[in-house]
């Protein structure tokens, strides 16, 4: 499942005695989470039963600015508003030249430490092992340097700006990926990670657009994560069931979160069209059921998932996102409770 963006109260619910130990709100894109938080959040997210844990390469750099990124963009918490112009810091907007885009003193994946990765690893038991990177996509990397708007121009009025971008924040990601997964070879399953292009309604741009500019720098990414014989997992919100053989074909074996309260992507169409090719993820709604429904809406919703989408396997199910401080602890114990309880044997099993 997603993150739980308040999740001291969860750890209280479950008597934890490591509550005091999680932050309040967990906001902001690089989270300094020190030994006693770090640790608390594992015996959290172990006595909520989920399968998953994972390592990912820890910024080491120079120290940053306050409250900008390493890419010179303003830190984005969960309730931020995206990549519209509001966001003030926007480093390519003014860009009009290959000259400027080589200007930009781009990231260095020599400001990470790899080395925890492996010696982390034997900290996550039995649990599926999923190693990644942190937030560090490239379509949203884009915007979020250009702006959105100004982005969404450049591709039809300077498109080689957008191309040597592109460039840019592919060799940065190949690179990070190829130590990280050089360090935690033999340690890890499933490698996750996501780059938002889609909106509840559809792609943000025409899939031809998203072929020429995006598809390639996503086929090498992937194809250097199954060289090390990991399944890809892709975080990926909204609906774009236009590409999605076009993910496939490149290789992603599991898709989160797989928003099926949206128009175009009703479970049993995607079971029927994807389940023989992929695995979904996700899928119990965080905007509508788990905020506002009763127990037994979210419980009626976790068996309805699993008889459609977990029919012959290829599901794991769990929230459609992050669990935001509006959902009550107890319609998350129902989720979890549900998931753990409900058998079908066409769809479940105990391992």
């Amino acid at each position: 499942m997603g993150g739980i963006t308040r999740p001291r109260p969860f750890a209280e619910r479950l008597g934890l005695s490591s509550a005091p130990d999680l932050p309040e709100i967990a906001s902001g894109e690089r989270i300094v989470v020190d030994s006693r938080s770090g640790k608390a959040l594992s015996e959290l997210y172990a006595a909520l039963g989920s399968d998953f844990s994972g390592r990912a390469p820890k910024y080491c750099g120079p120290d940053l600015p306050e409250g900008l990124t390493h890419w010179g963009t303003i830190v984005q918490g969960p309730f931020d508003s995206g990549y519209g112009q509001d966001r003030q810091i926007l480093p390519l907007a003014d860009a009009s030249s290959m000259a400027d885009i080589e200007r930009f003193p781009w990231p260095s994946p020599d400001d990470y430490d790899y080395v925890g990765i492996r010696s982390g690893a034997a900290d996550l038991g039995d649990k599926a092992r999923s190693l990644s990177i942190g937030w560090e996509p490239i379509f949203n990397r884009v915007l979020d340097l250009f702006g959105m708007e100004q982005g969404m121009i450049n591709l039809h009025m300077q498109p080689q700006l957008i191309e040597a971008a592109v460039e840019h924040v592919e060799a940065f990601v190949l690179e990070k990926t190829r130590r990280a997964l050089e360090a935690g070879v033999g340690s890890f399953d499933i490698f996750s990670w996501g780059d938002d292009f889609a909106t509840h309604r559809g792609l943000f741009i025409r899939p031809s657009h998203w072929r020429r500019f995006f598809a390639p720098s996503y086929r090498r990414l992937i194809e250097l994560v199954k060289r090390h014989d990991l399944k890809f997992n892709l975080h990926c919100c909204g609906t774009f069931v236009d590409v999605m053989p076009d993910l496939i074909d490149m290789g992603v074996d599991i898709w989160n979160p797989c928003q099926v309260h949206l128009p175009g992507n009703e479970p049993e169409f995607l079971k029927r069209e994807f389940g023989k090719h992929i695995t979904f993820s996700g899928a119990i709604d965080t905007q509508h059921t788990l905020p506002f429904g009763t127990q037994e809406d979210v419980r009626r919703e976790v068996r309805e998932r699993i008889d459609v989408l977990g029919r012959g396997g290829g599901y794991f199910c769990g929230p459609d996102h992050d669990v935001f401080p509006d959902v009550p602890v107890e319609n998350l114990l129902a989720l979890v409770d549900e998931v753990k309880s409900y058998r079908n044997e066409a769809c479940t099993r105990m391992d």
